[in-house]
């Protein structure tokens, strides 16, 4: 975000937005951009001449403005979901430095402080404050590995890493130290997906084309599990729940099977139908009850059964994609996934409805992985050749992209209307009024948060940004479309003024 322009480069974009009545007639213009002098705009505190009341309150949550003719939203935090959607705040971390990296998975503890990240054909990062700061580890030695599998315990104190085409590797000091377990024998193994239970003593692998095996006492021992019979699959995705007793487990080209018992007894599941699919993710929340399987060229299915019965899910639409990723909270109502060369979409009520999220901007990722913590308020995601990114979900702060405020509005339902839209820098800047302590939006009709708020209006020069209003302190300023987090205030009618 650029810092807030002085009063004079300020000045003369107003003066091209709105030439006849900026500045207001009869107001000299000394082009001064820091001091106030005698007969100066700043000095007369004077505006638009207008009498009588210029506002008036509606009743329905909105106020109208006599003096131009426009309807604004009083209360944009009044307005909810689904137009506000879901504020998740994401930013971005660099582990391993500005180049661009593969990151090949992420996991999380249960409140999203202790994360683990790992790159294909790269190196392995802890971080114990939320993706701000990451250390190096090194389970296989100070050299570059094929990491592409990660698990975490609860509190992120026992870590699981493996490599496809190599070993696996425990710890149980949040990474300081790692010991190489051998699940499978002396052998290097393609090992695909991780899952731990809540204390780290329960461990669930996947291979491709292999068996599953999981671990009973945090990797010193192994047992081999075989949900499709005697025959080797290319099982790309694993889950447990907390203590290691409701399992599920995909295979790529297969079928989708879960246990109840901690992988005694497998039940083929068949949410596409009695069809092989290639079944790409899976997650599960803590208890195993709510489950979610995405299909790479299908679709997503959701389960709050143990996988008894299933609901196909449409974020995208009626279409097939390639659901590459997917994540659950401890009881399945905050959900995100992912799709290959597509967008991510984050649910807040157990899938039944989704809305688009956007780390890098409105643009098509290849997915690679996503981790939630137990409440779904913290997530971590990479998208392969691209950053690694944590989120917050900051419900309530109502936070958007730029492009997420103009769809927003666009498709606002209000107070019996549906023609409002994200004002333009004039309509903002009209709100201004003066008072002893700066130029601030009036209070008595008007609620507003201490922070910018996104106009329509793209920056004189520069394209990728925006300009920006705050009404508390009457500052101006620009923002990337993509990259800040902004509010919206809607409007709606035609002006009479401006």
């Amino acid at each position: 975000m650029k810092k807030p322009t002085t009063i004079q480069a300020f000045r003369k974009v107003m003066m091209e937005l709105l030439p006849d009545v900026w500045p207001w007639p009869g107001l000299p213009n000394t082009g001064n951009p820091l001091n106030l002098v005698p007969g100066d705009d700043g000095d007369l505190k004077i505006g638009y001449p207008f009498s009588g009341p210029r506002f008036k309150n509606l009743g329905d949550g909105t106020v109208l403005d006599f003096v131009t003719g426009r309807m604004w939203v009083a209360d944009p935090s009044l307005l909810g979901l689904p137009f506000y959607g879901f504020s998740l705040i994401w930013t971005q971390r660099k582990p391993a430095g500005e180049s661009p990296i593969n990151y090949s998975c992420v996991a999380s503890d249960s409140n999203g402080s202790n994360l683990i990240a790992c790159v294909y054909g790269g190196r392995l990062y802890t971080s114990s404050d939320y993706g701000v700061n990451w250390t190096e580890r090194k389970p296989a030695g100070d050299i570059n590995y094929g990491w592409y599998a990660l698990a975490s315990d609860s509190d992120g104190s026992h870590l699981v890493a493996a490599a496809y085409g190599g070993r696996l590797y425990t710890s149980s000091d949040y990474g300081a130290n790692w010991t190489e377990r051998k699940p499978y024998g002396e052998y290097d193994l393609p090992y695909t997906c991780l899952d731990s239970g809540s204390d780290g003593s329960y461990i669930l692998v996947s291979f491709d084309n292999g068996p599953i095996i999981a671990s009973l006492d945090g990797g010193a021992n192994w047992v081999l599990y075989e949900p499709a019979g005697p025959v080797n699959k290319r099982w790309l995705s694993v889950a447990c729940d907390s203590d290691g007793t409701n399992l599920i487990a995909a295979a790529y080209g297969g079928r989708l099977y879960t246990s109840s018992d901690g992988g005694a007894n497998w039940t083929e599941r068949k949410p596409g139908g009695d069809v092989d699919l290639n079944w790409m993710t899976v997650s599960s929340d803590s208890d195993g009850s709510y489950l979610m399987a995405g299909v790479y060229n299908g679709r997503l299915y959701t389960s709050s059964d143990a996988g008894v019965n299933w609901t196909e899910r449409k974020p995208a639409g009626d279409v097939d994609k390639k659901w590459s990723c997917a994540a659950s909270d401890s009881d399945g109502s905050n959900l995100v996934a992912g799709v290959w060369n597509g967008r991510a979409y984050a649910s807040k009520d157990s899938g039944v409805t989704w809305e688009e999220t956007h780390p890098y901007g409105h643009i098509d990722l290849p997915w690679q992985f996503i981790a939630s913590d137990n409440t779904g308020d913290h997530l971590i995601a990479c998208f392969y050749g691209g950053p690694l990114y944590t989120a917050v979900n900051e419900e309530g702060l109502l936070f958007f992209h730029w492009e997420d405020a103009v769809d927003a509005c666009h498709n606002l339902n209000y107070a019996g209307h549906t023609d409002w839209k994200l004002p333009n820098i004039k309509e903002l800047m009209s709100l201004f009024y003066i008072n002893p302590t700066g130029q601030q939006i009036d209070l008595d009709f008007f609620t507003v948060e201490n922070w910018y708020y996104w106009s329509s209006t793209t920056y004189f020069d520069n394209t990728v940004a925006a300009w920006l209003i705050e009404f508390l302190y009457g500052l101006n300023t620009a923002g990337n479309k993509a990259d800040s987090h902004c509010y919206a205030l809607p409007v709606r009618g035609q002006p009479s003024l401006l």
